[in-house]
């Protein structure tokens, strides 16, 4: 016994899983029969609801149809609707949702709505304007232009109904003899007709409603996306522009770097030639006459010439420094004094054309622990731009005849505070707040980069401060405070 009751369980079983798979396959079918086709949104919903609406229709019609059909073959005196009529509005909505799968769901929406209100102008007249089933089909005209086209339509739509009502109302009670039905009691017939068309019209309301609220919901999705896409392109965007920059930056201190090393040659090639003219005259001397001079005196032109080979020897370390960058990863312990020599070195021909007198005020026993080539960097970008602030196209912003440049290095416990002051032309404090983030330049070949990189290798690379304390006309000084231990981190991307 047990083993029949399994089995037929299984049978079951297996029937209840076909059944739900051909139901499943049937409502997928029927639900690919009423996707819309058109492009837009609102094209989309209001195209959809159409075929909605059609199917619903054909179904109720079709059922209307088989009882219609029955009752005119079996019933002796039958005095309902022609089944030829019948068939041929049933036709006529299979014609429009066949135009609505076709694309011309635009043309089948006014048709439907011309032959609703058609149907219920009809039964307004036949049967009477205060008949509810008039009432019921003219609220259902207006959702029907209100949802399928839009609300002006349903407002235009209301107002011909409104029109027809009152013609229909007159004409009932010029012409109709319909107190009849007004005294009778509601039928069950009536009470499901009645249900039946309330049920229409929320059906109606209901599926546009879902719609406009799956439509927006899509919207808010998409939103969120965009957001969230935004958000990620504005990250790129700031990350590339940063990077940008960066090389850009990196790019005008390199353009920087070349046009000082092009400006400093020449006064380092003018200040060459000095030494080297001396060396050559005193060779000369002794190669053409030897036995003029005794020992003592041939020793002495020696020795000047030694001398002029050593000036010779510092100038040509001043500039290599300033050329070849060296290795950046390690640091050395820097003699503040020997490097303010040879930036002094370096700039001395541009302070002599400029009548630029440069006192140096360093104590010879301090010591930094630094990198070389950015304490000298430090220096020649300060001290350059002290003398330029002095030269002669701003000379009628400097109140003084007497020009000159003050470089001060004294060591403050664990650091080591440089100043350089100059009584040139000055700035006014707008012009100080932004010399270290924007490029901006009173000279006339200068790029403003020069003062970045300065702020740059300072606070980032040797973890040190630099402050500008000026007055427009009264000159400016540059206080530049480094720790003597220095920074062992020279990383920086800016300064690679």
């Amino acid at each position: 016994m047990s083993y029949f009751l399994l089995q037929a369980v299984k049978k079951v079983d297996t029937a209840a899983r076909v059944w739900t798979t051909r139901a499943a396959a049937c409502l997928s079918k029927y639900k690919k029969i009423l996707l819309p086709t058109s492009k837009t949104e609102d094209d989309r919903r209001r195209e959809y609801i159409l075929n909605i609406i059609l199917i619903l229709s054909l179904c109720a019609l079709s059922i209307l149809g088989a009882t219609l059909y029955w009752n005119s073959a079996h019933v002796e005196k039958y005095t309902g609707m022609s089944p030829f009529y019948f068939t041929i509005i049933i036709l006529i909505y299979a014609s429009l949702f066949y135009a609505s799968k076709k694309g011309y769901w635009k043309i089948a929406t006014i048709l439907l709505l011309i032959i609703n209100m058609a149907g219920t102008m009809y039964t307004g007249w036949k049967w009477g304007a205060s008949l509810p089933e008039t009432l019921l089909l003219t609220v259902l005209v207006i959702a029907i232009a209100s949802v399928l086209i839009s609300s002006t339509a349903g407002f235009v739509t209301s107002g011909v109904m409104i029109a027809s009502l009152a013609i229909m109302g007159i004409h009932e009670a010029i012409h109709l003899n319909v107190p009849d039905w007004r005294l009778d009691e509601i039928s069950i017939t009536d009470v499901i007709t009645y249900s039946v068309m309330f049920l229409f019209i929320s059906f109606i309301v209901w599926l546009s409603n879902r719609q406009i609220d799956a439509s927006l919901k899509r919207a808010r999705e998409s939103e969120k996306l965009l957001q969230a896409e935004r958000n990620i392109l504005e990250q790129r965007v700031s990350e590339r522009t940063e990077e940008l920059i960066i090389d850009q930056r990196k790019r005008l201190m390199e353009v920087d770097r070349i046009v000082k090393v092009g400006e400093l040659a020449q006064g380092i090639i003018h200040d060459l030639m000095s030494p080297l003219t001396s060396m050559n005259l005193y060779m000369e001397e002794i190669h053409s006459r030897p036995e003029k001079y005794s020992s003592d005196m041939t020793h002495a032109m020696f020795v000047k010439t030694l001398e002029a080979s050593r000036r010779m020897k510092s100038f040509m370390e001043s500039a290599r420094h300033l050329i070849s960058p060296g290795q950046l990863h390690e640091n050395m312990s820097v003699n503040l004094h020997k490097k303010v020599i040879m930036a002094y070195d370096v700039v001395a021909y541009n302070a002599r054309r400029n009548n630029v007198n440069i006192v140096i005020n360093v104590n010879e026993s301090i010591n930094i622990n630094a990198h070389p080539l950015r304490i000298q960097q430090i220096l020649i970008n300060l001290l350059s731009n002290a003398i330029d602030a002095c030269s002669p196209y701003e000379s009628d912003k400097i109140l003084c005849s007497d020009k000159h440049v003050q470089i001060d290095g004294v060591q403050l416990g664990d650091e080591v505070r440089i100043t350089i002051s100059d009584n040139g032309c000055g700035m006014d404090n707008e012009h100080v707040s932004k010399l270290f983030t924007h490029p901006k330049t009173t000279k006339s070949s200068g790029t403003g980069i020069g003062l970045i990189n300065t702020h740059s290798i300072i606070t980032e690379e040797l973890r040190g401060t630099i402050k500008v304390e000026s007055k427009k006309g009264l000159g400016a000084s540059v206080i530049v405070t480094l720790p003597r231990q220095g920074n062992k981190d020279l990383t920086h991307p800016h300064l690679k």
